[in-house]
This record gives structure tokens, C-alpha cells and sequence, in this order.
């Protein structure tokens, strides 16, 4: 598998299921004792960290179960790190057609994700805050 020798591969892959609404797949990616941090904490319901696969797997499945997309660019490895660009679009971001922006940092050992961070975008994270507040209030 030539994604298990090349971390970028293996973050491409992950890209490739959950543009396909494939949370199986994309957990797969994943070590048993991964770890993906979110930084700044996205608001309510998410979590500033998740740990091991069926963690992984809950924060996975609210961004993709509604359409959740991912364009990533500026891939850069070094050894078993890489780093990359990403707008994201649907999922939770998309119900208020908000675009997300975040940069993201993965170590990549045996075509396993072991630890993932994605720094949202200060104005990304508000946006988000403000379209959950508003979907939380009475109609």
C-alpha cells in the first residue's frame, strides 16, 4: 500500500472518505490511541480533544453526516509529520454556509494517524459559534 510509506498519502486518503461521507473509512486512518486536538475548541457539541478510534469516530461522524467537504493544499512533510491547508465547507459549517479555514498538523507512522491537531481560524470559529447559538434558539 503505497499510502502506508507516504503521510501525505495517508492524510489524502483520509480527505478522499470524508468527502465521500465514508466515517468508516476515514477512522480506519486512525491508531488505535490517536489523538486530534482542536485548537481553538470549536463550540458545543464538539470537544477540544478526542482519544482512541470510537472518539474519533463521534467527532468524525458530526462533521461528515451533513455533507461535510475538505479542500486541502500546501501538503508538507518532514519524516513522519506533515502539515497542510484546508477550507472546509458543510458538515456543521455548512448549515449557515459558513467556510472554515484551518491549518493542520498530523504525525503519520505505518499509514496510522497517531495525533492530529487543526487549528481553526480565529474568524472561523466565531462564525461557527454564531450559527449554533442561533440554531439553539427557540423559533
Amino acid at each position: 500500500m503505497q499510502a502506508k510509506n507516504d503521510p501525505v498519502a495517508v492524510i489524502q486518503a483520509v480527505n478522499r472518505a470524508a468527502d465521500s461521507g465514508d466515517i468508516t473509512g476515514m477512522v480506519a486512518f486512525f491508531s488505535d490511541k490517536a489523538v486530534v486536538k482542536l485548537d481553538p475548541p470549536l463550540p458545543a457539541p464538539f470537544r477540544s480533544e478526542y482519544r482512541g478510534r470510537p472518539e474519533i469516530r463521534s467527532y468524525v461522524n458530526m462533521l461528515v453526516t451533513h455533507g461535510f467537504h475538505v479542500d486541502s493544499s500546501n501538503f508538507s512533510a518532514k519524516g513522519d509529520e506533515v502539515t497542510w491547508h484546508s477550507r472546509i465547507t458543510g458538515g456543521p459549517f455548512g448549515e449557515e454556509g459558513i467556510e472554515a479555514e484551518a491549518d493542520s498538523q498530523a504525525i503519520v507512522r505505518d499509514g496510522l494517524i497517531d495525533w492530529l491537531k487543526v487549528h481553526y481560524s480565529p474568524q472561523s470559529v466565531q462564525a461557527l459559534s454564531q450559527a449554533l447559538s442561533h440554531a439553539r434558539q427557540p423559533q
